[in-house]
């Protein structure tokens, strides 16, 4: 348990932060410089309205392929190290929940499990509370 626990711990935040990585790729599409360049290298169908709009504005700025190239590839790298980053950071939450769930819960007071008790009175002279006021009642008697 102990050694799959420990195997986790190092495993999670780096199949996370690879699954960011590999993420990148198809989130980086959803920016507007991506799909611009994108959409330079295939053919753009009549019907495809707003993509013939935004390559019509493209090609009216005057900014050369190359630079919007350049720019989509920046946008490509800061979304692969922002999702390697997003990835980890998911990978140590899921590892800290899992060290806290398994972390044995220290009771300072007693407490009945109501999963397993059967309410048949049998614990009351073992449980802590009764025995006080077991204590408090002879004493109360006597006194």
């Amino acid at each position: 348990m102990r050694g799959s626990l420990i195997a986790a711990m190092v495993a999670l935040p780096v199949v996370g932060a690879a699954a960011g990585y590999f993420a990148s790729p198809g989130l980086a599409r959803m920016h507007r410089d991506v799909q611009l360049a994108r959409r330079l290298d295939i053919d753009v169908k009549p019907e495809m309205k707003r993509a013939a709009d935004q390559l019509r504005a493209f090609r009216l700025s005057g900014e050369t392929k190359q630079s919007l190239r350049e720019r989509a590839d920046a946008v490509r790298g800061r979304f692969a190290v922002g999702g390697t980053i997003f990835g980890l950071w998911v990978g140590l939450v899921v590892v800290l929940k899992m060290v806290a769930v398994a972390r044995p819960l220290r009771r300072l007071e007693y407490e009945v499990d109501p999963g397993t008790c059967l309410s048949c009175g049998r614990c009351y002279k073992y449980c802590p509370r009764e025995r006080n006021r077991w204590k408090e009642a002879e004493s109360a008697k006597k006194g």
